[in-house]
């Protein structure tokens, strides 16, 4: 008679199998860190949570796909480092008052609130068209004929025209 597990301990199996097998059929976008890679010690695990999610490699791959696309980015980028090249010295200094200026510019993002000038129909026109593209690719064909198959064997219902 052989052992078997627990059925908790199947489905934690059963859980990591799937993981394993989403993340390896290339559902995390190619640029996403990986475990170990350039941890230090205050790397929290909230990047390695959310690529655990299901599916979640395939919108941070169409975000990822859509801001390497944006104009914006080069602008972004040359802000982020300026701030990183002032900013550090001052934060070796005086940390406390770094950290103060923070809690200043996230209350002044509160009261502004930017985010009712973007647009969720042309956010979602941007984004959804290129998370769809990689869906449609990352599903095997086999998956589409099923699926056209199953519509066409349903049988009609006849129409009330009168």
């Amino acid at each position: 008679m052989t052992d078997r597990l627990p059925p908790v301990d199947q489905l934690t199996r059963s859980r990591e199998r799937l993981r394993l097998a989403l993340r390896s059929a290339g559902t995390t976008p190619p640029n996403a860190p990986r475990a170990g890679a350039g941890a230090g010690p205050a790397t929290s695990a909230w990047p390695e949570f959310i690529q655990s999610i299901p599916g979640s490699g395939l919108v941070l791959g169409a975000l990822g796909v859509w801001w390497a696309q944006h104009p914006w980015r080069v602008a972004a980028q040359v802000a982020a480092a300026a701030l990183e090249a002032a900013l550090a010295p001052t934060a070796r200094r005086h940390p406390l008052g770094l950290v103060a200026g923070a809690f200043l510019a996230g209350g002044l993002l509160v009261w502004l609130k930017p985010w009712r000038a973007l647009s969720t129909p042309a956010l979602l026109g941007a984004v959804l068209p290129q998370i769809l593209a990689q869906a449609a690719a990352q599903t095997p064909q086999r998956s589409w004929i099923d699926v056209l198959l199953a519509v066409l064997a349903q049988p009609q219902k006849p129409s009330d025209t009168a």
